[in-house]
């Protein structure tokens, strides 16, 4: 493990702890993994998109997404959280959306993300 001090710099592995002069509200940053805990390599080698050919993606089968219109793929990603979520899921099978009418927003945003998950789930 690591050890590095705002102002300071990393510690050596054998500093003497009794000379460091730690300042209240300075920064400490603690680094590495705990003993017995090292990460291993994958067992696997892991493959990502960009590094599939073509054969192979088209023989691949994903999961539904949404296309990045822009700068959307943050709200997408959370979109796509939110339709991971079993409880959300169950929520909106039993939400009855024919009584939401354009006057009132918020049964029509549901309505529309109710819509939204089951398309990505065919």
């Amino acid at each position: 493990q690591k050890v590095m001090i705002k102002g300071s710099g990393m510690l050596k592995d054998d500093a003497d702890w009794a000379k460091v002069k730690l300042k209240n509200g300075q920064t400490v940053m603690l680094m590495g993994t705990p003993s017995g805990g090292e990460i291993q390599a994958p067992v696997e080698k892991v493959t990502f998109v960009e590094d599939v050919t073509d054969d192979a993606a088209q023989t691949t089968i994903y999961p539904a997404g949404l296309q990045n219109l822009g700068n959307t793929c943050y709200m997408n990603a959370t979109l796509q959280c939110l339709k991971a979520a079993p409880e959300l899921r169950t929520a909106l099978a039993r939400f009855d959306g024919s009584s939401a009418g354009a006057s009132d927003p918020s049964k029509a945003l549901v309505t529309s993300f109710k819509g939204l998950v089951a398309a990505l789930e065919k």
